[in-house]
């Protein structure tokens, strides 16, 4: 690697993907004429997109100890990512789509060729200007999205971009700590052969621990301030990626998936952070190679990777076997008074005093941390000393989602003609997952994006004034015109199958919550956050002294729809003397509403469909 920068050429080796139809995207077959172009042959992104692969398809492959880990980091990759070989031949047949199929929305299109197919002027301007590939991932970065690393139908589920990310990560990694062990051992570069089967046997050797932590915060929530914990365990993630950025595979809100060396214990830094706040952190740890008899280890449960090699218990040794623990921080065996009000876990040793009302409460020093951890008040909320109020939540349930993706895969097959679909996916998903980090971090992206999209419309909807952000999933608005709140369950109905349309009709598992809380504003707030914290549906709607009610996708949309039909509208004015029986009884309210509708279609909720006239009304 002598005067060159080879640390990100690993993310443009797929370059080809791009521009090129079928399976020698090397570009060696265009080689003499890149060259007449003045591309440069010996610069490293070219020998990253020539030679990293050791194929019957390719005659070039990995001749360097620098295009070997190039090869190296892109096996992984593609193992992160890619569907079990179990299913290769079924799929075979299936044909090509070039774009990404996301499992929660559907095709983003539908092409058999690459999305910059032939357009070798554009290739040649780059392989000119980016001879270390430093740039490729910004240049490309919506093409990349869209086009499928894999582009078989059935696999083409996960992006171009993610595979070219965790290339550059798995890369990275090897040479840093692995690149001088790979070096003594003796290989042939003048012999594919050599050079094909030796891989293979360097990731079956090379040790590495696979390691997932989840960070559970021991708090119980009475104030909006202990909801700093969320913020806490967000900033104790970011970091952690932001200094070890190439070990970690995928970050969720409150967990994380990383790679580490044997003795490196880079985990316990993230163990301590946590434990200064008087978190726990479940941990699954697999100590393993890169890979096992060609099979993969890099899956996003390492639980499920262990069963499926039989690997022991942890005794001694860490070598070949699988840790299932939960990281507790410190406790005393022996509590005396005063004890801390919110964890009631430890010794009360520090004072906390309400601005607002005076109010002293006696919290260790764990719990003060996180109580005084951002010094931003919410004034606004403060100011309103009278009225009614929202609090509004969007939340996403992680063991949910994956239960989804595995259903909603099963579907994508399903409707592709593979028989016996569900049996083929379970049988993978009790091996090592369908859930891959990368397909798993791709869904994140969009709810992100979704998450954004929604505050917006909570800010179109109400004015700045009445608009209090606790974070970017959790609002407080005050109240002017109840039917605004109608206005946001529609926005938030609208938004969810706009982006989630797939996920949305699965009907029996929902893991996006979306939930609304409203009362006066004295009204307790750990009443309000015990709602939003456990909501088991897609929707929930409170309204202190209307009721409650929990509604999946499915009724939302129909309900929505019915309450915006010409049969409700047509007869608003007796349906609003009907609802007013539901300050007496919401039962006999229902009754009455059902008295005077015709037809009421399927999956419409009458209760949900009474407090929105109510709110209207």
């Amino acid at each position: 690697m002598q005067g060159h920068d080879w640390s990100h050429v690993d993310e443009a080796h797929d370059i080809g993907k791009l521009f090129v139809k079928g399976v020698k995207h090397n570009l060696e077959d265009m080689l003499d004429e890149l060259k007449r172009q003045g591309v440069r042959e010996e610069s490293p992104v070219i020998q990253s997109i020539l030679k990293h692969h050791c194929t019957e398809d390719m005659q070039l492959y990995p001749d360097s100890y620098e295009t070997l880990l190039v090869h190296l980091a892109d096996i992984l990759a593609s193992q992160a990512s890619r569907i079990l070989r179990k299913l290769r031949e079924r799929l075979r047949k299936l044909g090509t789509n070039h774009c990404v199929y996301k499992l929660w929305k559907g095709p983003l299109c539908n092409r058999d060729t690459p999305p910059l197919h032939n357009r070798y002027d554009m290739l040649i301007n780059y392989l000119k200007r980016d001879p270390e590939g430093k740039r490729f991932l910004s240049i490309f970065r919506r093409h990349l999205l869209q086009r499928a690393e894999d582009a078989r139908r059935g696999a083409n589920i996960t992006s171009l971009y993610s595979h070219s990310i965790l290339s550059g990560k798995f890369f990275r990694l090897l040479y840093k700590y692995y690149f001088n062990e790979i070096r003594k051992m003796k290989i042939d570069f003048t012999s594919k052969e050599d050079v094909c089967s030796k891989a293979n046997d360097i990731l079956n050797k090379l040790s590495v621990t696979v390691t997932y932590l989840r960070i559970i915060p021991m708090q119980y929530i009475y104030r909006v301030k202990d909801l700093n914990v969320f913020e806490i365990i967000k900033d104790i993630l970011s970091t952690f990626e932001n200094n070890y950025r190439d070990h970690v595979l995928y970050r969720g809100f409150d967990d994380i998936l990383i790679i580490d060396l044997p003795g490196a214990n880079i985990h316990e830094e993230l163990i301590r952070n946590a434990h200064d706040y008087g978190f726990y952190v479940d941990m699954h740890a697999l100590y393993t190679t890169f890979q096992k008899d060609k099979n993969r280890v890099l899956g996003i449960e390492p639980r499920k990777i262990a069963k499926r090699f039989k690997m022991r218990e942890c005794r001694g040794v860490k070598r070949d076997c699988f840790e299932d623990l939960y990281r507790y921080p410190p406790l005393q065996e022996r509590i005396d008074p005063p004890i801390c009000v919110i964890c009631q876990l430890r010794p009360a040793t520090m004072t906390w005093v309400d601005e607002e009302s005076g109010l002293i409460e006696h919290l260790c020093e764990q719990c003060y941390r996180v109580r005084t951890y951002s010094p931003r008040r919410l004034y606004k909320l403060a100011e309103w000393s009278e009225g009614t109020v929202a609090w509004i939540r969007v939340s996403l349930d992680i063991e949910a989602l994956e239960d989804a993706l595995v259903k909603l895969y099963v579907r994508y097959l399903l409707e592709l003609g593979i028989k016996n679909a569900d049996e083929v996916v379970n049988d993978i998903e009790r091996e090592e997952g369908i859930v891959s980090p990368t397909l798993l971090q791709e869904f994140l992206w969009d709810y992100s994006e979704f998450v954004k999209a929604l505050g917006r419309e909570i800010s179109s909807l109400f004015q700045e004034d009445n608009v209090e952000m606790i974070d970017n999933s959790f609002y407080v608005v005050k109240i002017e015109r109840p039917s605004t709140i109608v206005s946001l369950i529609e926005s938030y109905n609208r938004l969810l199958w706009k982006r989630f349309p797939r996920l949305a009709a699965l009907g029996d598992v929902e893991p996006i919550r979306f939930g609304i809380s409203i009362s006066h504003v004295k009204y307790p707030f750990h009443e309000h956050w015990r709602l939003l914290s456990s909501m088991r549906r897609g929707f929930l709607l409170y309204a202190h002294r209307r009721g409650i009610v929990e509604a999946t996708y499915r009724e939302l949309n129909a309900t929505l729809r019915f309450y915006r039909s010409r049969e409700v509208a047509r007869r608003k004015r007796i349906l609003y003397r009907a609802i007013e029986i539901a300050e007496y009884s919401k039962l006999l309210a229902d009754a009455e509403l059902l008295k005077h509708l015709r037809y009421v279609p399927r999956d419409v909720n009458l209760q949900l469909l009474r407090m929105l006239l109510e709110f209207e009304r």
